[in-house]
């Protein structure tokens, strides 16, 4: 067994020294992914703007105006977000000034993206579908994996190693490649556990954890 159910435990976070955050989020009003460092100000649409209009209708990267679903961060500071309806994705690079828009790849809707250990980026559909870039860096060039996820959503993907890296989702799905991706396998490990798994994190490769809803935590054990 890879994971451990762990008991609920309150823990407070303490502030980490040279840790960045994430570009400035507005709830309500985003307008060209003003990126860290950047000086806040707004833009006429178009100036400033990458050219190129996105599937949702936004055209250039200064004129998004909503929320993000998710926001993901590389270890080297760049950072992938996706749009609160799923329909396209932004990112951010350091020394960019705005936020850019790119169409999503796929024609179901985008659950979440992040960042592979090698640089690349892994994509997360509504309906199961995982996807992998190809080659490293940002692109829009997305190739479909297979994966047995018994009909459930795949909601987040953590990466233990370049070659490693374990996935969860709906009614306690977890998978595991060994590969960096091309393969992945069912892991049992949360099979009787009644809850959604949400979110994977390594802190390193000897430590990661699943969280789930309803207090649920594993814990890696190797």
């Amino acid at each position: 067994m890879a994971y451990a159910e762990d008991d609920p435990v309150l823990s407070r976070s303490k502030p980490q020294k040279n840790t960045k955050a994430a570009p400035p989020q507005d709830s309500s009003n985003i307008r060209g992914g003003e990126g860290p460092g950047a000086t806040r100000r707004r833009q006429k649409h178009g100036e400033g703007a990458s050219p190129g209009t996105v599937s949702s209708g936004i055209s250039g990267a200064s004129y998004y105006t909503g929320t993000f679903n998710t926001v993901n961060r590389s270890p080297d500071g760049r950072y992938v977000a996706v749009s609160s309806r799923g329909n396209f994705y932004l990112t951010w690079e350091p020394g960019q000034p705005f936020w850019q828009p790119h169409n999503r790849a796929v024609a179901r809707r985008i659950q979440n993206m992040g960042w592979r250990a090698d640089g690349g980026l892994w994509l997360l559909v509504r309906g199961g579908g995982l996807y992998l870039s190809k080659g490293t860096g940002v692109t829009e060039e997305f190739e479909e994996v297979s994966v047995q996820s018994r009909g459930f959503g795949i909601l987040d993907i953590g990466y233990r190693s370049e070659e490693e890296a374990w996935a969860a989702g709906g009614s306690g799905i977890l998978l595991r490649t060994t590969n960096g991706g091309k393969t992945w396998t069912r892991d049992k490990a949360a099979d009787n556990i009644a809850a959604n798994l949400y979110s994977v994190k390594f802190i390193n490769d000897r430590k990661g954890f699943v969280l789930g809803n309803d207090g649920v935590l594993l814990r890696y054990l190797g």
